[in-house]
């Protein structure tokens, strides 16, 4: 059964779509839990999120915030944790991906190395354990909500952008051209 949530997009009133997210998250967890030395995957209340339970109150695109965690969890070789909080700010969650040891986070606020700018990305993969900072960060992944994106990279600014992540490397688009990953400063 769902909880009643104040609908702000035609996503938040599809249930069907909600139930569906809201069950491989569920899945997720329980494949995350087993395969790995998390102990814990929990959602807003400090629930356990196990196949079956109810859906929270929270937006869809949050729903699908947690599901990308989990999936990036899932496809690293190994990953350790006490717990894993699917909304709101966490980590940072020890990671191996290809072997090499990266530290996942959520919701943390960056603030620029060359700027007063600052934003809080959904996802950020570091090199090290300590609190994410443009330094640090092998990887960033963020998901447009309903309003229009506006990224800088290398300094140049790209509209309208999607970015997808993989555990190696990231790749940024342009929807009408692409961008040479040597403009993506610090990227592997």
């Amino acid at each position: 059964m769902a909880t009643a949530l104040p609908a702000d997009s035609s996503a938040d009133q599809d249930s069907d779509a909600r139930r569906a997210i809201w069950n491989s998250i569920g899945v997720c967890g329980d494949d995350v839990r087993h395969r790995f030395a998390i102990k814990s995957v929990r959602e807003l209340d400090g629930r356990e999120i196990r196949s079956g339970t109810t859906i929270p109150a929270v937006h869809t695109w949050q729903l699908i915030e947690a599901l990308s965690l989990l999936c990036l969890i899932i496809r690293c070789d190994d990953a350790t944790a006490s717990a894993v909080n699917v909304f709101g700010k966490m980590g940072p969650v020890l990671v191996r991906e290809d072997g090499i040891a990266r530290y996942v986070s959520t919701q943390h606020t960056l603030k620029g190395e060359k700027s007063a700018l600052s934003g809080r990305p959904d996802i950020i993969v570091t090199t090290t354990d300590e609190t994410p900072h443009p330094g640090n960060a092998a990887r960033i992944i963020d998901y447009p909500r309903s309003r229009r994106s506006s990224i800088v990279l290398a300094g140049k600014p790209c509209r309208s952008m999607s970015i997808t992540s993989r555990p190696s490397r990231m790749t940024a688009t342009r929807m009408s051209n692409r961008i040479p990953n040597s403009t993506i400063s610090g990227m592997p």
